[in-house]
């Protein structure tokens, strides 16, 4: 019964200030359940996707790398997918996804570093950007980042305070790149401020 489940969608979607879509998918993939309701999506095979891979390997919980949505606006998300599984076999029947619209995170880190020439941002376990203070993340995925040393030290487990030169906006930056655990994934959380500011009277 795809509406009566809809219907329970929505009570995840609208309780959640982060929560911008839910869908069901069969345990092979195939979306038949979401809200908001996206009719280009129903009946489509997401096997693709890194959120099923990520939760058909195991079927365990499972957070995604930073993608585009597939529904209007395709705006980047991150998916936690965990499985639905028979209360007597335990068998898996469906997918439960959960996409989370971070722009809330970019919007905070934004108020955080509004003053003073800082700049804040996070990093998936991929390499790509999830939130950031001043970075437009509406268009497109950015990996700017990816391969900076401070941010490939913070995905490799280690704290690191050093300098370099912003990727995405130029200029050397004195930048302190922190490790977080996100379930079975290492992210990098970043703060920076240029050097001229850092080191000023």
């Amino acid at each position: 019964d795809d509406d009566a489940l809809r219907q329970r969608l929505r009570v995840i979607v609208d309780g959640h200030r982060l929560v911008d879509r839910a869908f069901v998918t069969t345990p092979a993939g195939v979306l038949w359940a979401d809200y908001p309701k996206a009719p280009e999506s129903l009946g489509r095979n997401f096997a693709h996707r890194d959120w099923y891979k990520g939760v058909a390997a195991s079927w365990q919980t499972f957070v995604s790398p930073v993608y585009q949505r597939n529904a209007e606006p395709r705006i980047p998300v991150v998916a936690v997918a965990t499985p639905i599984r028979d209360p007597v076999t335990d068998a898996a029947t469906g997918i439960l996804v959960i996409q989370l619209d971070l722009s809330p995170l970019s919007k905070l880190l934004g108020e955080f570093t509004a003053d003073g020439g800082e700049t804040a941002f996070v990093i998936d376990h991929a390499g790509a950007v999830v939130a950031h203070s001043q970075l437009d993340l509406r268009s497109e995925l950015h990996k700017d980042y990816a391969g900076s040393a401070p941010v490939v030290a913070a995905l490799a487990g280690e704290t690191v305070t050093s300098r370099y030169v912003d990727p995405a906006f130029g200029g050397e930056q004195l930048v302190t790149a922190i490790p977080i655990r996100v379930l079975q994934h290492r992210w990098a959380v970043v703060a920076q401020q240029p050097v001229e500011v850092a080191y000023r009277p």
